[in-house]
């Protein structure tokens, strides 16, 4: 029975660290008991952090990330938004196929980084400068990092971009600009 218990306790571990839905502390918290907290669906939507910098942050918690040969940019959904229109990038969404077949941002392809889908396929009829932009879930999504620094190191992909915001992002944007556009 405790074979049992502890194999169980194991396996929600791995589950927790391998998931992008996996609950993060934060870093040098010793007390461990400072969580990332979960929105209820029907609670008011919170701002994204904006980032300080150009460049998409290498995930925290995720465990070991690929290196990318160049440092991946970060961009908003304010400017992945025309872009988007005018068929200028291609967006990718690296959740798996139940969560983009659930919601996903309208134009987007599915290139689900953990189920042993076959990049390959996506990156042949490709121009290897062809803009690209990645998403996730959220900005603690390592997802698009891992699919993003994949596309440039084993694709040679040169213009690969993360939305960092992610899924989260794009639909708090449209949420507001549907309140503003109702007023």
């Amino acid at each position: 029975m405790l074979v049992i218990l502890a194999v169980s306790v194991l396996a929600g571990f791995a589950y927790n660290n391998l998931t992008a839905f996996g609950v993060r502390f934060k870093q040098g918290d010793s007390s461990r008991l400072a969580a990332s907290t979960i929105t209820p669906t029907n609670a008011t939507p919170q701002p994204v952090a904006v980032q300080t910098t150009n460049y998409a942050p290498v995930p925290e918690g995720a465990g070991p990330m690929p290196t990318p040969k160049y440092r991946i940019p970060a961009i908003t959904w304010a400017k992945v938004k025309p872009l988007l229109a005018e068929n200028k990038i291609v967006l990718v969404d690296a959740r798996g196929n139940y969560f983009y077949k659930a919601e996903h941002i309208p134009g987007a392809v599915s290139v689900p980084s953990t189920s042993g889908f076959d990049m390959g396929n996506f990156a042949q009829d490709r121009p290897k400068d062809q803009p690209i932009v990645v998403y996730c879930s959220s900005e603690h999504c390592p997802l698009s990092y891992i699919l993003a620094a994949n596309l440039i190191n084993q694709f040679d992909f040169s213009n690969v971009k993360i939305m960092t915001g992610g899924f989260d992002e794009y639909r708090l944007q449209e949420a507001q600009a549907g309140k503003e556009g109702a007023k």
